[in-house]
């Protein structure tokens, strides 16, 4: 049986061969598993050995970006930066890595100008209500003009 909390996941990569258990793909698992028990310090050192093997994984740096959110109780936060911004440069088509780094350059960076590309970005991409909320709200709160 799967357990939804990651916790089964971690287990059967504690028998894996140390070999298995080193690769990029085991270590993207792992981290999913411990982002999903939301042990967030052992999910970014799993995701941030991922991407020292295998720096072309878009999805382990928009994972990265993501557990260095969930550590900062979910608000923005510089670390999320990079994996974000490597991710974009990977997988240029990935909306929720320009709606996360439009939430950062506004938010943490205070470049409005950005962070309304990236939005923009994210809703040519893949239109969603939140991505729409905001643009809107850095429009309106941002935007005076």
């Amino acid at each position: 049986m799967l357990v939804p909390d990651g916790a089964g996941a971690s287990a059967a990569l504690a028998e894996a061969t140390a070999a298995v258990r080193a690769s990029a793909a085991a270590l993207f698992a792992k981290g999913m598993a411990l982002y999903q028990q939301k042990k967030w310090s052992e999910a970014i050192a799993a995701f941030q050995n991922c991407v020292a093997r295998d720096p072309e994984n878009s999805k382990a740096w928009f994972a990265l970006g993501y557990a260095y959110h969930g550590q900062n109780g979910k608000k923005s936060c510089e670390a999320e930066f990079e994996p974000y911004t490597r991710c974009i440069a990977l997988d240029p088509t990935n909306a929720a890595a320009h709606n996360n780094l439009g939430n950062v350059l506004k938010n943490v960076r205070k470049d409005y100008d950005a962070a309304e590309k990236h939005y923009r970005k994210a809703i040519e991409l893949c239109p969603t209500a939140t991505r729409y909320n905001n643009l809107a709200t850095l429009l309106k709160d941002v935007r005076k003009d």
